[in-house]
């Protein structure tokens, strides 16, 4: 009995540690101290080395650091310990971009969007992606326009798809998009 209610009283401690440090990585992902953040994210992972979300959130730390390899790792190991995350996969592709690795970006893409279909993030990355890797210009042209018509107040995607469009010789519909994009990016600043 006395090895049971030890045994509570150290998994108890050990969430509460873990809690903490969660707490603390959080709070300095919202102020930019991406190296506090990580010094935090590493002692939660610690205390709870089997929980995928921890290992996303410090490979996206990693990713905001530069530190792409420790990132593709981490991000690796959330999608070991659940093949079906769907945000590690989706950051995993884009680690993948960041390191010129586009067929394998590609891949981690198009399955977000297989279980994931309407995440316009993706479709817009996928769409860079295949320009970059395949020059694949109708497919990349149908995923930016899918993309904002998800989100028709993105401007990365209007912006996105006006590059598209001046890749392609279309020097109207790239005005128009680009303009779409200036204006989405003024109206998101003057907003309090």
């Amino acid at each position: 009995m006395k090895r049971l209610i030890f045994f509570c009283l150290l998994m108890s401690f050990a969430l509460f540690a873990c809690n903490s440090d969660l707490k603390k990585a959080r709070k300095a992902v919202q102020e930019g101290e991406w190296a506090s953040a990580q010094e935090s994210m590493i002692k939660a992972i610690n205390s709870d080395q089997k929980n995928p979300k921890l290992h996303n959130e410090l490979g996206y730390i990693y990713e905001k650091r530069k530190y792409y390899e420790l990132a593709e790792k981490e991000y690796h190991q959330a999608m070991s310990l659940d093949p079906g995350f769907v945000d590690a996969h989706y950051n995993h592709g884009s680690v993948l971009f960041r390191m010129y690795n586009y067929a394998e970006a590609i891949q981690e893409f198009e399955w977000v969007l297989k279980y994931d279909p309407n995440n316009a993030k993706a479709m817009n990355n996928l769409a860079l992606a295949l320009q970059m890797y395949q020059n694949d210009q109708p497919r990349a042209k149908g995923l930016f326009l899918q993309a904002i018509k998800l989100d028709p107040e993105n401007p990365t995607y209007h912006e996105n798809l006006g590059r598209l469009y001046e890749t392609m010789g279309q020097s109207d519909a790239a005005r128009d998009e680009l303009n779409r994009a200036g204006q989405l990016k003024a109206r998101s600043q003057n907003r309090p």
